[in-house]
């Protein structure tokens, strides 16, 4: 498949050149938790507070969707959330497509590409790339994951009770390569969508 040869070569550079890719890591990160997460934690919080909790749990989550100001903070908390994960795939994305080609750059020309593509990125398809970022790529990420999502993963119980019976097994591996082939595509739309200039995400 070209995509697996193409995620190989991938590896392949970030292993012949490591520094590159670890002074991205430290640029990204620096991103995260300067700037990304107090206004993720700022956000949060402001929510709970317009819907008078201290904190979300199974027994008010419902209260705290049923407010409209709460509901309004944390639909633009899991956007910015979304362009945070687009961010750092765009980055990574760019940074290896530049080294395959010989071409040299840097974290703000990078950054600065990635700025051009944001109106193009914010369409009715990004709600579809919402959902890929926060509920296919933890399941199957084809060793890609985002630094946002790593702690998610389906609950144990759901993989333990569908793993007592043949058909429960048949099941989860079925779902699980077909939530592999759509990460696939998907991913690969980031990448074609960040690479070219003039590309819309509909269109990658």
């Amino acid at each position: 498949m070209r995509q697996l040869t193409i995620i190989q070569l991938s590896m392949k550079r970030i292993v012949h050149n490591p520094r590159a890719y670890l002074f991205g890591f430290l640029f990204l990160q620096s991103i995260r938790w300067l700037i990304a997460a107090p206004i993720i934690t700022f956000l949060f919080y402001q929510s709970l507070r317009l819907s008078g909790l201290s904190s979300v749990t199974t027994a008010n989550i419902q209260h705290l969707l049923a407010h409209p100001g709460a509901l309004a903070l944390l639909t633009v908390l899991i956007f910015l959330l979304t362009l945070l994960i687009f961010f750092e795939f765009g980055y990574y994305f760019l940074l290896a497509y530049s080294d395959r080609h010989g071409k040299k750059t840097t974290p703000v020309a990078i950054v600065q590409q990635l700025m051009k593509k944001i109106p193009k990125f914010f369409t009715m398809h990004t709600i579809v790339f919402t959902i890929y970022f926060f509920l296919l790529l933890p399941l199957a990420s084809l060793g890609l994951s985002s630094s946002w999502t790593d702690s998610l993963h389906m609950p144990r119980f759901i993989t333990d009770e569908l793993m007592t019976t043949t058909s429960g097994k048949i099941l989860f591996f079925g779902i699980l390569a077909l939530v592999l082939l759509i990460n696939t595509r998907f991913v690969f739309s980031v990448y074609y969508f960040v690479i070219d200039p003039h590309e819309t995400l509909r269109g990658a």
